[in-house]
C-alpha cells in the first residue's frame, strides 16, 4: 500500500529573521513545464517541470490542468489518478509516495533555488500537502534537505540524508482536502542550491496511521 500525498510549495527567504522575504524556489507551482503530462509520461521524470527533479529512481506524479486524457485515470487537476484535489494556487501540483508497507522505497522530488544559501543566515522554508484520498494511511515523516549539488541516485530506497527541516512526530498528513502547511527555519552553511522534499525515515521510524 502507497502513502502518496499531493503538494505544492513556497520557499520565503528570511535573512537574520527581517521582515523583507522573497521566494528563492524557481518554479514554486510547477506550472512551468516543457510539456503537459499524458497518460503514458505523467511522472517527473520525464522532464516536464522546469527546475524540478527527481533524485532517485521514485516515480513521483506530475498532475496539471494542461493533461489530455481520462481524467480519473491521468494526472489531471481535479478528477485523476489519486483521486480529488484542487489547487493550493495556479494550475499544477505534484503527487509522491511517502511511505510503502514493508519496503524500504519511497519518492522524492528535488527543487532548484533562485540563487545559493548564505553561510549563517537563516532562510524561513514552506510548503503545503494533502493526503490523496485513495490511499488509507497517513505519515508524519517529513522533511527538507538542503544541498549544495543536485542529487541522481539509482536507487529507490530511502535516501542517506538527514533533512534539517523535519516535521514533528506524531503530526499526520491526514486532510484530504485542505492543503496543510509544513513549515520551519533553516540556518545556511552556506552554498546550497537545491532541496530535496520527502521522507527520510528508516521503516522502523516511520509513524503511520490507518484511516478507515
Amino acid at each position: 500500500m502507497k502513502n502518496a500525498i499531493s503538494f505544492i510549495c513556497y520557499f520565503s527567504l528570511s535573512v537574520a529573521f527581517c521582515c523583507a522575504q522573497t521566494n528563492n524556489i524557481i518554479n514554486t507551482s510547477f506550472e512551468q513545464n516543457n510539456i503537459c503530462p499524458s497518460y503514458i509520461s505523467n511522472s517527473i521524470s520525464y522532464g516536464h517541470i522546469l527546475n524540478c527533479s527527481n533524485p532517485s529512481v521514485g516515480t513521483p506524479f506530475y498532475y496539471n490542468i494542461c493533461y489530455q486524457g481520462t481524467p480519473f485515470l491521468g494526472s489531471s487537476v481535479l478528477n485523476n489518478n489519486r483521486g480529488y484535489q484542487i489547487t493550493k494556487t495556479g494550475v499544477a501540483y505534484v503527487g509522491f509516495g511517502l511511505w510503502i508497507k514493508s519496503v524500504s522505497a519511497v519518492e522524492y522530488i528535488q527543487m532548484e533555488l533562485a540563487e545559493s544559501l548564505k553561510a549563517n543566515h537563516h532562510y524561513a522554508f514552506e510548503c503545503y500537502l494533502s493526503r490523496a484520498n485513495k490511499v488509507r494511511y497517513a505519515v508524519s515523516n517529513f522533511g527538507a534537505y538542503f544541498s549544495n549539488d543536485s542529487v541522481s541516485m539509482p536507487s529507490a530506497d530511502i535516501l542517506p540524508f538527514t533533512p534539517q527541516i523535519n516535521n514533528p512526530a506524531g503530526n499526520y498528513f491526514t486532510d484530504t482536502l485542505n492543503w496543510m502547511p509544513f513549515t520551519g527555519t533553516y540556518l545556511a552553511q552556506g552554498g546550497e542550491q537545491y532541496v530535496i522534499l520527502g521522507n527520510f525515515n528508516s521503516i522502523a521510524e516511520n509513524k503511520v496511521l490507518y484511516i478507515s
